[in-house]
């Protein structure tokens, strides 16, 4: 299977030419359609898509869901409706769809999708999708050789749907990679730094290249056009996500419990501030805070390792939120100031990770390269402006040429896709 298009020029988009993206990722997995036949956009949607929880078959599965479901929004509804009605010479053929909640088990436990045969000669007229181009960004990726094995897998899988061919360009990235769509598209800028802050964090600086193969040594993706020239963090919460929603959630813990301790020794108000955090994480006092922290919220009821920690962080996120409403909206509740310290230290870590991306200086620098930002705490634009006031009084470096803040990467990366191999840009 070839990982990107070849040299030749590339055949004239017709009719039922599509392009997907699947942003596959450890809570859910989101594919895009974009097709030559609408200027819209179309997507499917299923559960966990990360193969490394998952497995590469269960996976695959996954995104062959996800992709399906795309498809069928796009108005090829009919081509599935045949296979999984069994309308095949001489075999029945069982519903392609599984329920989310299957596809979501962190245990990749779940039947896989029965196979199809092939469509009978009188089926030939049915409108099907041609699929020019499809680019996965999944979540667990480790090495070059697991993508490899993955393409074998999705290829083998999409050409028993037929919905590939041997010659589609199948692009196996890291989910961050994504992320460089927007400057994929923008010919006049050659690199981008890119950084995710969400839950987690990470980062990765990318150069636009001119070989259709080259890629940075010992990398995890293989998309045609682009090489890596450097990442850091991803490496989850137990090792570091800094800047991320969940560094703000335990600097905010940390804090309680330092403020805590001081008034052992002078008086120290409990601050509106304080007050709403204890709300939020269900506690009365901060000294609670301890064993709320390490609280098994789902093993003791039949629930995994993995459901466990998802437990853990979405429990930590509600501190977020607050911090982020006595920071921008606090109405002169007490406390605000400590607020605004938990955002700035946030800040600061994603300066230090944007800085470390910005090099080596002669192949990145920020005044001729995107920044381009991800995640759920960026959707709140004080934030954004936080960081972009920071970067110029702090940072001592030219100001990026232009700061991107994409809402999902999926939609974006299509939208690369639908410009190189449909001729057009999808929105």
């Amino acid at each position: 299977m070839d990982a990107g298009p070849s040299s030749s020029p590339l055949e004239p988009a017709q009719a039922g030419d599509v392009v997907l993206c699947v942003d596959a990722g450890g809570t859910k997995t989101l594919a895009v359609a974009a097709s030559v036949d609408s200027k819209e956009t179309f997507t499917g949607q299923a559960g966990c898509g990360n193969c490394a929880t998952l497995g590469l078959e269960a996976a695959s599965h996954v995104i062959l869901r996800a992709v399906r479901d795309a498809l069928i929004s796009a108005g090829f509804g009919t081509f599935f409706d045949l296979i999984e009605a069994g309308q095949v010479e001489g075999i029945t053929t069982p519903p392609l769809s599984l329920s989310d909640n299957d596809s979501s088990s962190a245990d990749g436990d779940q039947d896989p999708i029965s196979r199809p045969p092939r469509p009978s000669p009188s089926q030939t007229g049915v409108r099907r999708p041609r699929v020019r181009a499809l680019w996965i960004g999944s979540a667990g990726l480790s090495s070059s050789a697991v993508i490899g094995t993955y393409r074998q897998q999705l290829s083998s899988l999409l050409q028993d749907y037929h919905l590939i061919d041997d010659s589609t360009p199948i692009w196996i990235t890291n989910d961050a990679v994504l992320l460089s769509a927007p400057m994929l598209r923008d010919a006049s800028t050659q690199s981008c730094v890119c950084l995710i802050a969400g839950t987690g964090s990470a980062g990765f600086a990318f150069q636009r290249t001119t070989s259709a193969r080259t890629t940075a040594a010992g990398e995890n993706e293989d998309l045609p056009g682009l090489t890596t020239v450097s990442k850091t963090g991803g490496w989850g919460y137990l090792l570091g996500d800094r800047g991320s929603g969940w560094s703000i959630g335990l600097s905010t813990i940390q804090l309680m419990l330092t403020r805590e301790e001081e008034r052992q020794f002078h008086p120290l108000p409990v601050t509106d501030f304080e007050t709403a955090i204890m709300k939020a994480l269900d506690v009365e006092t901060p000294i609670e805070l301890i064993p709320a922290a390490y609280r098994d919220r789902v093993c003791a009821t039949g629930g995994n390792f993995f459901h466990a920690e998802d437990a853990r962080k979405r429990w930590l996120a509600e501190t977020t939120r607050v911090v982020f409403e006595y920071a921008f909206a606090h109405q002169g509740r007490s406390g605000a100031e400590l607020a605004v310290q938990l955002l700035q230290q946030a800040v600061r870590e994603c300066m230090d990770s944007i800085s470390k991306l910005c090099c080596p200086a002669d192949r990145i620098r920020p005044e001729s390269s995107t920044l381009v930002l991800g995640g759920g705490l960026w959707s709140n634009s004080k934030f954004l402006d936080l960081l972009v006031d920071m970067w110029k009084k702090e940072s001592g470096r030219e100001a990026f040429k232009r700061v991107h803040v994409t809402k999902s990467p999926a939609h974006e990366a299509v939208e690369y896709l639908a410009l190189r191999f449909l001729g057009e840009v999808k929105k």
